[in-house]
């Protein structure tokens, strides 16, 4: 294995010939998922350094499980799939990385994984379900994916890694599902959300959730949450 280090502190690995710790997947597995590193640059924090997004913005977006049954339906994708849904439904995508990367050259874009982080939650728990979602978003880009940053973020003792690795001047995607009535976590997504802006100056927002008081609708654009209005309405 090749380690190289640059004065940002940045570094690849696995850049050139073959490393003793591949042969050593080979025989006894990745359980930590190491072999999907392979030609990643990390910053400081140990997050992957994530591309930009300056394609056009999704007509539409569709939960994970709905976009894979329109899939093995063959039927013609046109919605950009997204992951604001319980983790269970996708966890799947860490056990068979490679499949669901194929799968999703199927579609025009996808949106970044969105593994959850909560206020209560231990700090390494929510770095590391971080972690989760840039190494997926950087992992499907160096596939040939079309990935749109989903940025996350809980509390401001997280920010530097939340934000770490992600692109200034992109198009990024942003969920506020299951905050609405809890005073208390509007007011650090609120506070998240200014650090977002001050931090990766976003070209535009993709918006998935309610509206939150004080966010730029100027370069946003919402999405509805489908599966809520048929709770909510019946259709």
């Amino acid at each position: 294995m090749q380690l190289k280090l640059f004065d940002d502190s940045s570094f690849v690995i696995w850049t050139t010939g073959k490393s003793t710790f591949s042969n050593n997947i080979k025989k006894h597995g990745d359980p930590f998922h190491l072999g999907w590193l392979e030609g990643m640059t990390f910053t400081d924090f140990g997050m992957p350094v994530i591309d930009s997004y300056n394609g056009s913005w999704p007509t539409a977006i569709i939960p994970f499980h709905e976009a894979r049954a329109d899939y093995y339906k063959n039927a013609a994708p046109t919605a950009c799939p997204h992951f604001y849904i319980d983790d269970a439904h996708f966890l799947c995508i860490l056990r068979h990385l490679p499949k669901y990367t194929s799968m999703f050259t199927c579609f025009p874009a996808i949106i970044g994984l969105d593994f959850s982080i909560k206020m209560d939650m231990p700090e390494p728990v929510k770095m590391y379900n971080v972690y989760l979602n840039k190494v997926t978003t950087r992992y499907f880009q160096l596939h040939g994916l079309s990935v749109i940053p989903n940025i996350v973020w809980a509390g401001p003792r997280g920010y530097d890694y939340c934000f770490a690795g992600f692109p200034t001047n992109s198009v990024v995607a942003v969920n506020s599902i299951g905050i609405i009535g809890d005073s208390r976590s509007v007011y650090f997504w609120r506070k998240g959300y200014g650090e977002m802006l001050k931090r990766i100056h976003p070209t535009h927002i993709l918006r998935y959730g309610d509206k939150i008081d004080g966010e730029d609708e100027s370069i946003s654009t919402y999405y509805p949450n489908n599966h809520l209005n048929r709770m909510r309405y019946g259709r």
